[in-house]
């Protein structure tokens, strides 16, 4: 039997992403676990900010970003970007950056997305941002023939346990293991 609990948005896990960008000459990074896929055509993206958050700021000036898909072995700088705010601490010397269409991604996550804001909706102190993928971008060793092979990838997602998970094995094929129930 299940018991009522605190409304809370249980979906578990979700992906933790680190958002990138770059206002004037200044890179600033920070972890969001607030993100998911609206659409694959067009390619949507939601992601959810603080309103005092310092990428908030940059983002509402410069309308595009990178969302960076960290591994597993990033996972101390993940959680200091998470931890601490850039008006306080400098977290641009944390990683290297490479450039894509003049936006600055991670050099050390393998994959990387550039964003450009559609809409931007703002729900108490939560800043939500509709964006468009204008750019992937993926470390090579993830492609087998031309096909993506997130079963090399140890991204890093986050239980609302206040934990953090890896991916896991492949447990089955979309649209085709269902077939079976027929």
């Amino acid at each position: 039997m299940k018991r009522k609990i605190k409304n809370y948005p249980l979906l578990h896990p979700v992906p933790i992403v680190l958002a990138c960008a770059k206002k004037e000459k200044k890179i600033n990074v920070t972890t969001i676990g607030d993100v998911a896929i609206m659409g694959l055509n067009p390619p949507l993206i939601v992601l959810s900010t603080n309103e005092k958050h310092l990428i908030t700021d940059f983002v509402d000036e410069v309308k595009i970003l990178s969302l960076n898909i960290p591994q597993e072995k990033l996972l101390k700088k993940v959680d200091y970007c998470g931890i601490y705010s850039g008006r306080d601490v400098d977290k641009e010397n944390l990683f290297t950056y490479e450039y894509h269409d003049e936006i600055p991604s991670i050099k050390e996550c393998n994959i990387s997305l550039n964003l450009k804001v559609i809409e931007r909706v703002q729900i108490k102190q939560r800043v939500i941002y509709i964006t468009e993928v204008t750019g992937t971008f993926v470390d090579e060793f993830l492609l087998d023939n031309d096909k993506l092979s997130l079963s090399k990838m140890k991204s890093v997602l986050y239980g609302l346990d206040n934990s953090y998970y890896s991916v896991g094995d492949i447990i089955g094929k979309g649209y085709s293991i269902g077939k079976e129930l027929k």
